[in-house]
């Protein structure tokens, strides 16, 4: 079966990429064949729009194929399987990660499907010409992959950023016993050892070293994530920023005389501006949460401790310290909150 389904995949990946050639050498005719190439510069310019779907496309099917074959993807998920086996989320967070992945998987269709398959019906009724139809559906399932690989992305950075939310809550529970236990400092003056009752949990130093080891091993996963999608997110985040702008242009400069391109425009420019959004927000967020155990460890090191949790604290500063926990495309562009407004300024400008 798995055989099967790795045939299967590849099978795809390859019929998808195909496309893609076809799509990428075919665009300047059929842009014709629509009527919209009255000088070679406006055919150019047309012809940018499914050649980027097309592009992006295909780099994106041609890094899941081979990652698939090397088995990176594989091991990717055996290893977050193995960790979440050690370590499992509770019953609502495991509801409520599946509820958002199928919440986006739902919001991404309807943004995707019904408005293109309208569009394929008013251009078979408009053209009658299966090459044009056979085009613009290719070019649609194209940008309909994208948004998957995307997802499957958003939906594995979910995951570590519960993680890292989880083990955020442990520090914080540490916290409040750092501080619960700096606030009586009669029980730390007390004669002789203290009874297990009331330690009541394993020492300090313990729990920051056992911590540690989780988090370097979800940052490890962060690097691996970025390593099994960078190719993809640059592919998908630069298709999405030049379909923008020529939506954009071709709204300003009422390239389509057609009633109806307004409404396909804000569809289209919603979609876009949905997808890339998603993308960064959850790349943030993630981000953040990391992020957010260097406070927690710095605060728990400025309390009174015994020496070992000194010393496991100083280790897991350093550790959080040397790591960079950002997402980035082909280790060149950081995927981060200001990447929004950095894109819209430049729509903006643009139009």
């Amino acid at each position: 079966m798995a055989v099967v389904g790795d045939n299967s995949g590849a099978m795809a990946s390859a019929a998808l990429i195909m496309s893609c050639v076809y799509n990428y050498a075919r665009s300047p005719h059929v842009i014709c064949s629509m009527g919209d190439c009255n000088t070679v510069s406006a055919t150019v310019i047309m012809a940018i729009f499914p050649r980027a779907v097309a592009v992006g496309c295909m780099v994106s099917r041609a890094a899941v194929a081979y990652k698939n074959a090397t088995g990176a993807v594989a091991a990717y998920e055996a290893s977050a399987a193995e960790y979440e086996a050690h370590y499992p989320v509770d019953a609502r967070g495991a509801r409520w990660r599946r509820g958002f992945a199928a919440a986006l998987g739902i919001a991404c269709a309807a943004l995707i499907v019904p408005v293109n398959a309208y569009r394929i019906h008013l251009l078979y009724l408009r053209y009658r010409d299966g090459g044009i139809v056979a085009f613009h559906v290719f070019m649609y399932v194209q940008n309909a992959s994208m948004c998957f690989a995307e997802l499957q992305f958003v939906v594995y950075c979910l995951q570590l950023c519960r993680m890292f939310c989880q083990i955020n809550g442990e520090l914080s529970a540490l916290k409040s016993e750092t501080i619960a236990v700096n606030r009586y400092p009669a029980v730390l003056m007390c004669p002789g050892p203290l009874p297990a009752a009331t330690l009541g949990r394993p020492p300090l130093a313990e729990d920051v070293e056992r911590l540690k080891f989780r988090h370097q091993f979800v940052s490890d996963a962060v690097a691996h994530l970025n390593a099994l999608y960078g190719f993809q997110l640059g592919a998908s985040l630069s298709a999405l920023f030049v379909m923008s702008l020529f939506d954009i242009y071709a709204a300003v400069s009422n390239v389509f005389d057609s009633s109806r391109f307004h409404m396909f425009f804000y569809v289209w420019l919603f979609q876009y501006a949905f997808r890339f959004t998603v993308i960064v927000i959850m790349t943030h967020v993630t981000t953040k949460q990391a992020l957010k155990s260097k406070i927690l460890i710095t605060d728990i090191n400025s309390r009174h401790a015994d020496n070992y949790a000194k010393e496991e604290l100083r280790l897991f500063l350093q550790e959080l310290s040397s790591r960079s926990m950002e997402f980035t495309t082909l280790d060149m562009f950081v995927i981060n909150i200001r990447l929004i407004t950095s894109v819209s300024y430049t729509l903006f400008k643009f139009k």
